[in-house]
């Protein structure tokens, strides 16, 4: 029987691909675009909100804040995806792909948990509502921390992850 024709042969190249990563690289690559545009757009919308009720001093620096927030998870998105294009071919692609996008989701949180301590702070400390909602200077100091441990935790994950595969090829190395 020969099996050496399209038949059989027909989700070879596509199985290539994914063995050697180009495909994962390039579906993480559009997703990471995809959400760098819905993180710009939702930065936007979530700051329009109290805009569309009133147009004072705090819900315009609310705005201007969350569209920062979005403009930043823009750009790390972005630049992660640019990260995985830039990601060498190898047997172990989709864990050096994961350690980044692992990475780009600690970068995010601790972005908008830096942000949002910020300004939320200064909005409770120098508004109206900081009657209501009283430690404006703990969270200008608490967000960025906790911004900080997150991203460290998901560094920590990140090196994990990645160090797998490195363990892998040494240890084949060393048997050989």
């Amino acid at each position: 029987m020969n099996t050496n024709n399209i038949f059989f042969n027909l989700s070879h190249p596509v199985l290539k691909k994914l063995g050697d990563g180009q495909i994962i690289k390039l579906g993480f690559r559009v997703f990471l675009g995809v959400f760098a545009v819905v993180g710009l757009i939702g930065g936007l919308f979530f700051g329009y909100q109290p805009l569309s009720n009133s147009a004072g001093f705090w819900e315009i620096l609310f705005f201007l804040c969350s569209a920062f927030a979005g403009w930043m998870v823009f750009q790390i998105c972005w630049f992660r995806a640019n990260t995985i294009k830039d990601t060498p071919d190898s047997r172990f692609v989709v864990s050096a792909i994961f350690s980044i996008f692992i990475r780009t989701i600690g970068e995010i949180i601790a972005a908008i948990c830096s942000i949002i301590g910020v300004v939320g702070g200064l909005i409770a400390l120098f508004s109206d509502f900081g009657r209501m909602i009283p430690g404006g200077p703990i969270a200008i100091i608490a967000g960025p921390i906790v911004g900080f441990l997150f991203i460290a935790l998901f560094y920590f994950i990140a090196e994990r992850l990645s160090a797998l595969p490195e363990i892998a090829v040494n240890t084949a190395k060393s048997q050989d």
